[in-house]
């Protein structure tokens, strides 16, 4: 499985860098989720390490790689007169270092003993939407939209308050698409309750006619 996984993590992650060959796609694809789902398994049944304070700095310390070599490739690649391009290199989701971020930031959760039950409840809550949420957001024709336009980050990343903005954006998205994907399973729970209904009154119904045409038989 270790083997298997590795190899796996070679050919989607890192050799992604030399070029696209298994179409990849930026860890938008099949195959990255496909990876996702054995890593997951893997952790489930075979990682057992639950030093906390540890996973907590590696999180960490991934973290600020992402970010520092966002911006340091983002002025190479102006310096050199490519215009940003191959600035996101390690941006990707795809890229080893936001695999290796997102690994550390489940374990800590994995790992994390919650004894309130306000925030046992807030988790259960939200938990059901997630998958709903990025849907939404990173809908083909909403994504363009909401991040160039209705968010515009773009403008805000040579800003001192960049950070801010951008964790205030991330919540707030993150919120609206929870609150739409409620309503849908609220809205969808609905009409399956209806269908359910009337599908048991018109079985019913079948059910008498055929036992009152036996009968008469």
């Amino acid at each position: 499985y270790q083997r298997f996984l590795l190899i796996l993590l070679l050919i989607c992650s890192i050799y992604s860098f030399a070029g696209d060959t298994f179409h990849v796609v930026g860890g938008y694809s099949l195959i990255w989720f496909i990876v996702l789902y054995y890593t997951g398994g893997y952790i489930r049944r075979f990682f057992a390490y639950e030093n906390r304070p540890r996973i907590a700095i590696g999180y960490v310390l991934m973290t600020l790689a992402v970010f520092v070599s966002k911006v340091v490739l983002t002025k190479a690649s102006m310096a050199f007169g490519f215009h940003g391009k191959g600035a996101a290199v390690f941006y990707e989701y795809n890229a080893p270092t936001i695999f290796f971020t997102a690994v550390a930031l489940f374990l800590l959760f994995k790992t994390w003993k919650i004894k309130n039950e306000f925030l046992v409840k807030g988790i259960n809550f939200f938990a059901p939407l997630t998958f709903g949420v990025y849907l939404l957001h990173d809908n083909t024709y909403i994504k363009p939209l909401l991040w160039r336009q209705w968010v515009d980050v773009a403008s805000a990343y040579q800003s001192a308050y960049f950070i801010g903005h951008f964790l205030l954006m991330t919540i707030l998205v993150f919120v609206l698409c929870a609150c739409i994907e409620k309503g849908r399973q609220m809205l969808f729970a609905s009409v399956q309750g209806l269908m359910k209904e009337n599908w048991n009154k018109a079985w019913t119904i079948f059910r008498r006619k055929s036992c009152s045409a036996e009968s008469r038989d």
